[in-house]
């Protein structure tokens, strides 16, 4: 069985104070995404103040719908029964009202988790709650688990600095228990134009931030409430709760700014300290109570008893006496024994350390038993008081040395949590500048910390993850976890190594080193041998199609074309290449009745590109040499593609395009990390982008194919030893040969048609 509960409530509550008042108008939209929910929303508007929660409980145990009516029945009753009683004379007094709230909602939570058998931790019964309060410049939450609650901060030039303080609670909180859910409260200062969003949806995956900030900043509370339900997904249940501060009289001149957002955040989380001392149980402090006990008792026998005192002092004055002796003789051993170890061998030393500490023993022993019987318990007692004393102190110092190493862990991890959300602010307003300046430092203060228990390390791997997807953001890289796979040609077996692949009417076709041909079966992910494809041509280098034909570039060179027929048949062109090493020839490319052949400068060799004349079918007329006229370095090209100018890809990344046989300026967008290899380009003339493989990085690089801006970069870890690729923009699909296994992709820069 699977329950879920979700809940919202918020209720007002009145004030009698503040001169030029500020309007706190809330908005709340609840929906479920099952019937099987249980639902309690409760809405009440009040423009002087008013209180709030959220309420998820999701759970695969039978007793979770039960363990959520009961906690929503607690925070309803308790809230209404704290805001009609509530009553302040200034909002200094806030904070301490809603702390005292706080405490009595814990202690019957935890009577209710006794009763009820809610024996697990909050989070094993998965609940995420927050509650909170805001009451003229003042705001007040508490929560546990995971949900959303963003603050945006109005600056003096109407942009927003951004928060996220449920981080905040989650970082001071640890696990949570049914003793002290709300364990952590937050306080801050409102501010005219502020505005407080909470979810149990992540609204900053889910929504993109430029248009979650306009719709909480524009739209009034309820509507921006019911348009943030409308940007997220309708499949899962979803609360969302707004409160914007407005002031009450716009046309008045604005008072000048009581705070600056750094100084709200740390106002917000200032409260820690006192927080513990009020939610937290006292520590025993065993070692100096059992001292203070037996100096009480010490005490009160002396002044019961005369006679007594008269006994115990002079037992006291033997002890100290006693703890004296003892010590001036063994400064006297150790002095003796560092004396003679400078000029006597070690082993005779040894011996001498021996005989003293047997004779000090002895006169110890002696000694302690000449003592009166008073004086010997007074002589334990102290010895006892003074190990449990030092006990004591060792412990308190590990526990300070811990504090003081987990003090340094948060003050690390705050400064790369700050770092984040300036970033996130910066690309609110579009300026990557400003984001990829605090990513990068965030990056590199995350470098530094150290984390002080495993138990942390998931918090660090998971701030990683986050300022790395930020870094992706900005770098508009597309991460694929598990693309698509098709086929893997290592399970043809008979040394088959693919290394090019074309899309005919009739299917995929991969080419081999071995002269084969193979088309891909898609329902069984099967690669099927074309018969005769061997028979004629060389090992392949290079395959593009054209139509429901193929062309070859092979190791004799030659070329051979693939008709795709049923059956399907392979012909060898009537092609001649110009004379040369096969390894200068690097690719071709079919476009209208023109073949084009890209040769590499070798030794005694011009960088071309042959164009060839169809003469009907695949008969191709002599060469023409078409490059008349270039400036750039042609000996390291690697790929080219025809759209009726001629793109070609250098080995370095760099992309070259000419014009009627001359080059013609192009300039290619900047990309991060920079492209240093680059193996395959593609392009049709129906194509608006140009594509490219870079193995080195394992990525799929895009770019405008008219000015040349970089566009995306699709990468995935599975990417590797890419060779070619095919695009087919109709279907918005690019199929990658990476290795012996081909992948396909969605192309998501496309629009949908």
């Amino acid at each position: 069985m699977y329950t879920k509960f979700v809940c919202i409530g918020n209720t007002p509550f009145s004030r009698i104070f503040m001169d030029e008042p500020l309007q706190l108008k809330m908005g709340a939209m609840e929906e479920a995404a099952s019937s099987l929910l249980s639902h309690a929303v409760k809405t009440f508007q009040h423009e002087q103040g008013c209180a709030f929660f959220i309420l998820s409980v999701a759970s695969d145990v039978p007793q979770a719908e039960d363990l959520a009516n009961g906690m929503r029945d607690i925070l309803f009753r308790r809230l209404e029964e704290f805001t009609s009683t509530l009553s302040l004379s200034s909002s200094d007094e806030l904070q301490h009202a809603f702390e005292t709230f706080l405490h009595v909602l814990n202690e019957e939570l935890a009577i209710s988790a006794r009763e009820q058998v809610w024996d697990a931790s909050p989070s094993s019964w998965d609940v995420h709650a927050l509650i909170g309060l805001a009451f003229d410049r003042s705001l007040c939450f508490s929560g546990m688990g995971e949900l959303t609650a963003l603050f945006l901060h109005k600056l003096p030039n109407d942009r927003y600095h951004v928060f996220n303080l449920f981080r905040g609670i989650q970082t001071e909180q640890g696990i949570p228990s049914w003793d002290k859910p709300f364990a952590v409260v937050l306080n801050g200062e409102l501010h005219p134009g502020d505005v407080f969003c909470a979810s149990n949806r992540p609204l900053q995956q889910e929504v993109s931030p430029e248009e979650l900030h306009h719709i909480l900043t524009a739209l009034p509370a309820q509507g921006a409430a019911a348009q943030v339900r409308h940007a997220l997904s309708p499949e899962a249940d979803t609360v969302v709760l707004v409160l914007q501060v407005r002031a009450s009289h716009p046309s008045s001149p604005p008072s000048p700014p009581r705070t600056s957002a750094e100084s709200s955040l740390r106002q917000l989380t200032s409260t820690q300290a006192k927080t513990d001392r009020i939610l937290s149980d006292p520590l025993p402090g065993f070692p100096l109570s059992f001292l203070r006990g037996v100096f009480q008792t010490v005490r009160g026998h002396g002044r019961a008893s005369s006679s007594w005192r008269g006994s115990w002092l002079p037992a006291l004055r033997r002890v100290i006496q006693t703890l004296s002796r003892i010590g001036v003789s063994l400064f006297t051993v150790l002095t003796h024994t560092v004396r003679h170890a400078r000029h006597t061998p070690w082993q005779e030393t040894k011996e001498q350390v021996a005989d003293r500490a047997h004779a000090l023993r002895r006169s110890v022993s002696r000694t302690f038993l000449r003592l009166p019987l008073l004086s010997r318990y007074l002589l334990l007692a102290a010895v006892v008081g003074i190990i449990a004393l030092s006990a004591s102190i060792g412990a308190l110092s590990r526990s300070h040395g811990r504090q003081a190493i987990q003090s340094a862990f948060e003050e690390a991890v705050h400064g790369v949590e700050e770092e984040r959300d300036r970033a996130s602010g910066a690309l609110i307003y579009q300026d990557e500048t400003q984001a990829r300046t605090s990513v990068q430092e965030a990056m590199r203060l995350l470098g530094e910390v150290a984390a002080p228990s495993p138990d942390v390390q998931p918090r660090l791997d998971a701030l990683r993850r986050e300022l790395e997807g930020m870094l992706d953001q900005m770098r508009h890289v597309v991460q694929i976890p598990q693309p698509s796979l098709l086929a893997d040609a290592s399970v043809v077996g008979n040394g088959f190594v693919p290394q090019a692949i074309a899309s005919l009417p009739s299917g995929i076709f991969l080419f081999g080193n071995d002269r084969s041909a193979y088309r891909l079966d898609p329902q069984a992910k099967l690669l099927r041998r074309v018969e005769g494809a061997g028979e004629t041509g060389g090992a392949v280098k290079e395959a593009f199609s054209q139509g429901t034909a193929a062309y070859v570039l092979d190791d004799r060179p030659g070329v051979s074309s693939l008709l795709a027929d049923d059956p399907v048949r392979v012909q060898s062109a009537s092609l001649t290449l110009p004379v040369g090493d096969a390894a200068t020839w690097r690719d071709l490319y079919a476009y209208g009745d023109r073949l084009y052949a890209l040769q590499a400068g070798g030794e005694g060799q011009t960088s071309q590109v042959f164009r060839f004349q169809s003469r009907g079918g695949a008969d191709f007329g002599a060469p023409a040499a078409w490059i008349r006229t270039r400036q750039t370095d042609l000996s390291d090209a690697v790929s080219l593609s025809v759209d009726g100018t001629v793109f070609i890809l250098k080995g370095d990344g760099r992309i070259v395009r000419f014009t009627a046989g001359t080059e013609s300026v192009w300039t290619q967008g900047a990309v991060e990390p920079p492209l240093a290899s680059a193996t395959d380009l593609w392009t049709d003339a129906d194509s608006r982008f140009l594509y490219l493989l870079d193995p080195a990085e394992q990525r799929l690089v895009v770019f405008e194919k008219e000015t040349g801006a970089f566009v995306v970069q699709y990468r995935s870890d599975a990417f590797v030893g890419l060779t070619d690729l095919v695009v087919d923009e109709a279907s918005r699909s690019v199929y990658l040969l990476a290795g012996p296994k081909l992948y396909r992709i969605d192309a998501t820069h496309l629009a949908a048609p």
